[in-house]
């Protein structure tokens, strides 16, 4: 195989713990099998959880919880979304297998661990496949195809056959069953030849397993025995696997007169008893032959049980008991006894002598099953045993539990109305459909009527005590259309749908379900209720049994099938440690197979199964994978590749590619520090091209003839065969010769040269092509996020790359930014349960900026972000932490936790990982084709002869005045925006006159000189009037007049801040958008004699100091003293000099607003605290301050700047602050720093590739 092959165990080796492997083939991650147990083993889940974003495909071999528990929770909470594949009936079968098994918990506790919108999540991911059926990965799976095979065991089971462009193949089998079963036919495995790898369990060596006929006849006997001494039969089950065989065996058992079964009942019971029993009547072609037989002879399905009821609570159960007085054989789920209907009859049956217990397969050890198991084959068996068991019980609410209960309930409910009347206020308005429309609606709608039973959309409810079945649906709701009445039935509104879902369980039994004695679900209405639990001493005089009915392969087969499959490679997993040594020794002996074929890994253990010998792993530079000239040969694409292998060299970082950001201790720097990484893989650089060696022409590919004759047809040849030659219009003849290369004979004529084109055409021609090697040159003018991203965008493209920095330290206005950065539809959100897509925040964008963004931009800006928020991931930056900033409608900006108790200021981290990735990048090339060059200010531009073209820059030494200039094949201008330019010839002052007296959080680097610069050559500004005013920045104790203030974070008011006036009330929605909440500061608040400006007053309590992040809110409270702690709502009201009977008005109101007592007159919908005015209060005094201008360069989609007339300014880019467009009349939060990671990593690209002369768009 031309791939690497590694394996490695997450769990499923060396112990009974339930399977789930990584497979590597090449770059494409498989993930075998994803099992639990009800130990909900949490180290195994960190361990998958590390996997979950690059796995790129899950194969499901069986439906039972040892092989899919774990999916709900790596899928709801841990953000893996590949495609998952499985049998139709392991699709089926798993959702009851999860929903039985989250049942189990859910009857007794509050179960948290997943919930059932996580479960119908994965199989929203769930492709079905059949049995022999090719299923070909895509993309970085390409080439690669799996099939499944019949593994027998349970319905639908797998064995995976993975292979590689059809050459060798991995085959994945574990679990399986050979031997042919009522309800089964046995896997194939014997009949795969020679697998290369095939990763196989353990599981069963060791054990001995009686014949078919001896076991059913031990069954029959212990079930007959015990019910004619008057006691019942517990059966231990699954839920929808190999119970089926069980039930299909004692109901023929039943039926049979001379068994004298039919005095006693024969009960099927778990949550989901009757749709297992549909999904079994609807699989038959699935089953066995003789399956097959009965269902096509006798057209008698044989799941069509004659004497098996089905049972879905223990309320069902007492009423059968009541309704035919007779002992009973109850085949009950779960089959460890840890949860479920089997572990509550047991300890209701186990202290009857009369009673049994017969369990059908092995659990984990230290499960209720696996103790009773020992318990059973020791040699004391007769007699009574104790057992300590855990007691899980639900029980009613009474008294002043059952009234606090009601109250509670009764304000919910009043609070979600509240919402839903909220929400209908502020649902976006309805297009408004004529009468005649709705008219020829109708029509319509009748004319569909024999295609559809329920033409309409509306939600529907189920009621009953099985409420968890109401879970996960949603259903589409039509709009209401206005001035239009029509009689309709509820009825007809309900659209069924293919999927299964929580809601389809509830169907309306009233029925078939009756004839088997079910309840219905409206009999019985939900009743509060609270868990307890207890530990109590359970004697056990019950008969216990254990009959295998698991359906395994023996280890007997299973060494006579590895005889006859003769794998090349084998790995053995899912056995006890004993177990898989044994099989492992076997292998080396028996099969002669080498020590290093035969792998037995354990926990942690990276297996290398890679066959080839001769195959070494290496990296290709940017510049050299740029330089390569594809071609297509078929399905893939191929290039002459001539290098230099070099290997890495890593240097201890000096002193001048540290960077430190402004406003940050030393401490926070020194605990976020980077160590530069070595990675010991060699890499394949460009050789010079003097160096590079001709080679003829190579012609790839094996046309047929035939294939050839078609060809040349279409394209207008009359072309026939005569004796194995095609001859082409009687003056060319072509033949293949024994070593396929195509003689072709004739006159050389016009024909001649025509048919060689088409020849050509059949064949991808490889030329020799000389590389040029000398890299285009790239300068960046400023080292923000838009400078570093662009810097390292080019540097990707093969490009020598300058960087031009006017201060001492890099990093610019991003290295200062704290609110985080946006991003929608990421894996964070998907972990976190938030639905966020392009289109909202595109909507919340413009909606920020009142309309007049460029759409274009913001359209761009919005789809890239989860691809920007990756590539920031995938270089060590920890954006896990999610919060909502104002303006936004759900969270999406994202933030770096908290490390070791401190803050992890987000701008600076991305700045400096970003730029450390560059300068590793730089050091393992060994290369100059980086240079960072600080203290350094770019002056003017410098373009060609005509203008039209900049090609370089003249520059000055900020503290030798020293001037220069530097050339390029292409300049990027990230020079950030103009908050604070006082200068002579102020851009604030030209355009923004009446903002120019506000203070800023901007450095004075900050003057706009990117824009000047070009400007000066003829570049197109945009929005330039647009400058924003942050609502809140921080009026600082001991300067209070300072020009240059500290942004107070919109994280603290999605934290929960109040702003108040100077009378001590509220006269905002502090979640309002910046601009709206500075026009509130300025309207309704008093100037500050101190401060100059207008002020207000910041309040947070412990609880949004803890939301926001405590360490983070010490830095602004102790370190920069900007906030007073007072200790109740008097000393807060004394610090303000106001009432405070008028602060707690404030605070009370405020308070009834979050609990949905009254509206918020401001119209705030989300309270994240609420202030409690005896306890401590924090509060510091904020004022509007510039914070970001919108305006600046005219830029398209590739970041190329544009001229007053449109056209493009050759050579020259922008990203960042210094462009504009994107944020409108005003920045949503959040969106800085996105734009500079986008738009930076855009200019880098395009500055990269476009040659001089030419412009972004005509690539």
């Amino acid at each position: 195989m031309t791939s690497l092959i590694r394996f490695e165990a997450l769990s499923g080796v060396m112990d009974d713990s339930p399977p789930c492997y990584v497979l590597e083939v090449g770059e494409f991650h498989f993930m075998l099998d994803c099992g639990w147990d009800s130990s909900f083993n949490m180290d195994f889940i960190e361990r998958a959880q590390k996997w979950a974003p690059r796995i790129d495909a899950v194969l499901l071999s069986y439906p039972d919880i040892a092989h899919i528990g774990a999916l709900p929770y790596l899928v709801g909470k841990c953000g893996l979304s590949c495609p998952i594949y499985a049998t139709v009936p392991v699709y089926r079968m798993g959702q009851m297998f999860l929903y039985d098994w989250y049942q189990s918990f859910q009857n007794y506790e509050d179960f948290q661990i997943f919930s059932l919108d996580d479960v119908d999540q994965v199989f929203d991911k769930v492709l079905q496949v059949k049995y022999n059926q090719q299923v070909s990965m895509k993309g970085r799976g390409h080439g690669l195809q799996i099939v499944p095979l019949p593994a027998g065991h349970m319905i639908g089971g797998t064995i995976w056959r993975i292979t590689k462009m059809g050459e060798e193949e991995i085959v994945y089998a574990v679990d399986f069953n050979h031997k042919k079963e009522r309800h089964l036919n046995g896997c194939l495995l014997e009949s795969i030849a020679r697998p290369n790898l095939l990763i196989t369990d353990a599981y069963m060596c060791g054990t001995a397993l009686l014949r078919r006929k001896f076991r059913d006849e031990a069954l029959l006997s212990t079930i007959l025995k015990t019910l004619r001494s008057g006691g019942n039969v517990l059966i231990v089950v699954d839920t929808a696997g190999r119970v089926l065989e069980l039930v299909q065996l004692l109901d023929q058992l039943w039926h049979n007169a001379e068994a004298g079964l039919l005095l006693y009942s024969l009960i099927f019971m778990n949550s989901v008893a009757f749709n297992v029993v549909e999904f079994a009547k609807s699989q038959v072609e699935w089953m066995s032959e003789r399956m097959l037989r009965m269902f096509e002879e006798g057209r008698n399905n044989p799941f069509q049980f004659r004497h098996a009821q089905l049972c879905h609570s223990l309320a069902e159960l007492t009423r059968l008991r009541d309704a035919f007085f007779s002992d009973k054989v109850v085949l009950a789920s779960q089959p460890d006894l840890d949860s479920g209907f089997s572990r509550e009859l047991f300890l209701d049956w186990c202290i009857d002598a009369k009673n049994c217990i017969i369990l059908t397969s092995r659990a984990r050890i230290g499960s209720l099953c696996s103790k009773l198991i020992e318990m059973a084959s020791s040699p004391e068996r007769i007699g009574t045993k104790q057992i300590t068991v855990q007691v899980k019980r639900r029980v009613r609410l009474e008294g002043h539990e059952l009234d606090e209960f009601r109250v509670k309930k009764r304000e919910q409910e009043q609070q979600a109305t509240k919402l839903r009347l909220e929400q209908h206020r502020r649902r976006s308005r309805v297009d408004v459909v004529s009468l005649e429309d709705e008219d020829s609606d109708e029509e319509e709608k009748k004319s569909d009527a024999t295609e559809n039973e329920f033409p309409y959309d509306i939600s529907y409810t189920a009621q009953g005590p099985d409420y968890w079945y109401n879970r996960a649906e949603s259903y589409r709701r039509f709009p209401k259309y206005p001035h239009f009445e029509k009689l309709i039935h509820a009825k007809s509104y309900l659209q069924l749908e293919t999927k299964v879902r929580m809601v389809d369980l509830m169907r309306d039994r009233m029925g078939e379900d009756q004839e088997n004695g079910v309840a219905t679900p409206g009999e019985v209405h939900d009743i509060p209720t609270k868990c307890i639990q207890f530990v109590q001493t359970v004697e056990v005089f019950a008969q216990l049994e254990f009959i295998d009915f698991e359906g395994r392969t023996d280890v007997d087969s299973l060494k006579k099938i590895l005889q006859m499959s003769k794998p090349k490679q084998i790995i053995l997993v899912h056995g006890m440690a004993e177990q898989t040594e044994k099989l492992a020794n076997y292998c080396r002996k028996s099969l002669n197979m080498a020590e290093d074929k035969v792998f037995t890994p354990r926990l942690g253990d990276l297996v290398d199964a890679t066959i080839e010998s001769h195959m070494y792993q290496l990296k290709l530079t940017d510049a050299l994978l740029n330089s390569l000239k594809f071609v297509h040969v078929k399905d893939v694409e191929i290039a002459w590749v001539n290098g230099l292998i070099k290997h890495n060299c890593s240097e201890e970082e000096t002193e001048d590619q540290k960077i430190t950001a402004m406003d940050v201790d030393d401490e926070t720097n020194a605990e976020n520090a980077v160590d530069i990484g070595s990675d010991d893989i060699p890499y394949l650089d460009l050789l010079p091209s003097s160096e590079i060696p001709s080679h003829d022409a190579v012609f790839v590919g094996d046309p047929k003839l035939s294939d050839l004759k078609q060809a040349l047809m279409l394209d207008g040849f009359q072309a026939e065969f005569s004796h194995g030659v095609l001859v082409v219009n009687n003056v060319l003849s072509i033949r293949k010769r024994a070593d396929g290369q195509l003689h072709v004979e004739g006159i050389v004529c016009k024909d001649y040269y025509a048919i060689r084109d088409v020849i050509y055409k059949q064949y991808a021609i490889i030329y020799c092509l000389m590389v040029e090697t000398e890299p285009r040159h790239v300068i960046v003018v400023g080292s923000g996020l838009a400078g570093l991203s662009a810097a390292l965008a080019a540097f990707n493209q093969g490009s020598r790359v300058t960087i031009l920095e006017g201060e001492p330290n890099i990093g610019g206005n991003s290295a200062k930014a704290t609110s985080g950065i946006n991003g929608c539809n990421t894996s964070t959100q998907r972990v976190n349960g938030v639905q966020d897509d392009a289109k909202l925040f595109f909507s919340d964008t413009m909606k920020a900026g009142h309309g007049i963004n460029d759409m274009q931009l913001v359209d761009l800006l919005t789809k890239s972000s989860a691809d920007a928020i990756d590539r920031l991931t995938e270089i060590g930056v920890d954006l896990s932490d999610l919060v909502i900033l104002g303006g936004h409608s759900v969270r999406r900006t994202h933030r770096i936790p908290a490390k070791n108790g401190k803050p992890v200021p987000v701008g600076f981290h991305i700045v400096r990982t970003v730029h450390q990735h560059l300068l590793n990048k730089a050091n393992s090339v060994g290369s100059d084709r980086l240079k960072v060059m600080t203290n350094v200010r770019a002056v003017s531009l410098i373009t060609d002869a005509d203008g039209s073209v900049v090609v370089g820059l003249r520059f000055e030494h900020a503290d030798t005045k020293e001037t220069g200039q530097l050339y390029a094949n292409s300049i990027v201008l990230a020079t950030g925006g103009y908050s604070n330019d006082h200068t002579s010839d102020s851009l604030l002052e030209e355009f923004a006159k009446s903002k120019i007296d506000y203070p800023t959080t901007n450095g004075p680097f900050a003057v706009g000189s990117g824009v000047k610069m070009a400007r000066l050559i003829g570049a197109k500004l945009i929005d330039m009037d647009k400058v924003q005013v942050h609502p809140t920045g921080f009026v600082d104790p001991e300067q209070p007049d300072a020009g240059t203030k500290f942004l107070a974070a919109e994280a603290l008011r999605g934290s929960g801040a109040l702003l108040l006036d100077h009378s001590g009330q509220r006269f905002a929605n502090e979640l309002g958008p910046r601009d709206y909440l500075t026009g509130r500061i300025e309207s309704q608040c008093k100037q500050s004699k101190d401060v100059g400006r207008k002020t207000a007053y910041m309040l947070l309590n412990d609880e949004a100091v803890d939301l926001f992040g405590r360490p983070s809110f010490e830095f602004y409270w102790k370190k920069k003293n900007f906030f007073t702690k007072t200790d109740n709502v008097e000393q807060l009201a004394k610090l303000l000099n106001v009432e405070a009977e008028l602060v707690n008005a404030t605070l009370k109101q405020y308070a009834e607003a979050a609990d949905g007592a009254r509206d918020d007159p401001f119209g705030k919908t989300v309270f994240p605290v609420i202030f409690d005015p005896g306890r401590p209060i924090y509060v510091a005094r904020i004022t509007p301050v510039i914070h970001y201008t919108m305006g600046g360069l005219k830029i398209d989609i590739h970041s190329q700047v544009l001229r007053e007339d449109g056209s493009k300014i050759s050579g020259l880019y922008a990203a960042g602050e210094v462009s504009g467009g994107v944020h409108g009349a005003n920045r949503l939060g959040g969106n800085s720093l996105l734009e500079c990671a986008v738009f930076g990593a855009i200019a880098g690209k395009y500055a990269a590739m476009v040659p001089v002369g030419a412009q972004a768009g005509d690539l």
